[in-house]
């Protein structure tokens, strides 16, 4: 149920995301409005993922889910049919109230529902699933438009935005049928944790190398700060992301001339490339360990993103912008995974809370100051300070440490 309400729910959001980006300019807005949006609508997903996190890990966490849908199905019935500033926000505030509603308690549930050695892959699978649908999702989206037309004009924009309400509402019939029954319990994980430790003791005295790195691998624990350095990190990683990546479309379509329907083909591609490379990445994690792998995945986006700060020729600004986008978000299961294995159950949605909290809190006031530095300053500007930002968080992950139990 989670696979099916993620894909569905992610093809509608990558239809709805242009569509508002655009719906914005298509009225007269620019970037400081689209920067505006952002914040209010990260500022009521702030407030609720604080009551969220809080709840969920007193109460039934699926009911949780669904309540949010009853900010989500007025959101995207508003957005649709929006044609003002004032309209977009009210829309867009649901919706973000409705994401905060539900990120919790649904983390919490999909990883209750997964044994501990099995979490950042089924994360990375996950993820993989979300990125390739909302690839799907450009696609219907520049298919749209060829029959629509792809003018930045009021009309084709609620004709994008009524097909992603269309996705968006058979995901949330998904989402109802998400329960809390289907979990491990507590006592059942730690039976998989004192079995694994067991089984390396076992093949210890079979002296199977290959064998017990394995298992060991399987059993790694973390530090009691891992989650905090996970939050900070996050922290920084909103704030240097809300600096500049909501205004992408923005800076293709004006500096590059590309129209929305390429811009849809980008997007998908980008999306595509990101699920796969992701999936690969966190299957790689298991040999090269989580944490160097996050390093290594951060750590090339950082430098990517210089390199688009210099404004080079088309082919190879796309190239960029697709290969940064791709290592700089394929670091999200790997960094879910490890907050879901360093917490215990009881705390799980609050710590899911606590951490989208890191990442919104910051990254709302930055797209308020990412849309005057640009249309102050320049792109170039936001990428520089993006970049920074990214480096900081990037050099804080050797502080997780890892410690591999034996039983």
């Amino acid at each position: 149920m989670a696979v099916l309400a993620n894909t569905f729910g992610s093809i509608g959001f990558s239809i709805i995301y242009f569509g508002t980006t655009f719906l914005i300019k298509a009225i007269g807005g620019d970037e400081i409005e689209l920067g505006t949006v952002g914040f209010l609508s990260i500022l009521a997903t702030l407030v609720i993922t604080v009551l969220s996190g809080i709840i969920s890990d007193r109460w039934r966490r699926d009911y949780m889910i669904k309540l949010s849908l009853f900010l989500s199905t007025p959101g995207v019935i508003i957005l649709s049919t929006a044609t003002s500033i004032e309209a977009i926000i009210a829309a867009q505030m649901l919706l973000g109230a409705s994401f905060g509603m539900s990120g919790p308690p649904t983390n919490a549930i999909i990883a209750d529902s997964i044994k501990p050695r099995e979490r950042v892959h089924v994360f990375g699978t996950l993820f993989a699933f979300a990125l390739i649908s909302s690839s799907l999702g450009n696609i219907l989206g520049w298919g749209l438009l060829q029959l629509v037309g792809d003018e930045i004009e009021v009309d084709p924009m609620h004709k994008l935005l009524q097909l992603g309400m269309i996705f968006i509402l058979f995901g949330a019939i998904f989402s109802f049928m998400l329960s809390d029954e289907k979990c491990l319990d507590e006592q059942a994980q730690d039976d998989i944790v004192d079995q694994s430790g067991i089984k390396i003791e076992q093949v210890i005295e079979q002296n199977d190398e290959e064998k017990v790195e394995e298992l060991e691998s399987e059993n790694v624990k973390y530090s009691r700060i891992t989650p905090y350095i996970i939050v900070f990190s996050g922290l920084l990683i909103g704030f240097g992301a809300g600096l500049s990546i909501p205004f992408l479309p923005y800076f293709f379509e004006s500096h590059y001339e590309l129209d929305l329907s390429e811009l849809f083909l980008v997007f998908a591609a980008t999306s595509a490339l990101t699920g796969v490379l992701g999936k690969l990445l966190t299957s790689a994690s298991r040999k090269t360990g989580i944490v160097k792998m996050i390093i290594f995945t951060q750590g090339t986006a950082v430098l990517l993103l210089l390199l688009l700060s210099t404004y080079p020729p088309l082919s190879w600004a796309l190239t960029i912008y697709l290969v940064r986008n791709a290592f700089m978000n394929s670091s999200g299961p790997l960094v879910n995974g490890i907050l879901m294995s360093a917490t215990k159950k009881d705390t799980r949605a609050k710590w899911t809370a606590v951490n989208q909290l890191s990442w919104v809190f910051l990254n709302g006031i930055a797209q308020m100051l990412g849309g005057i530095i640009i249309e102050t300053y320049a792109y170039w500007v936001a990428f520089l300070l993006t970049a920074s930002f990214y480096f900081v968080a990037t050099i804080i992950i050797p502080f997780i440490r890892e410690e591999k139990s034996k039983g």
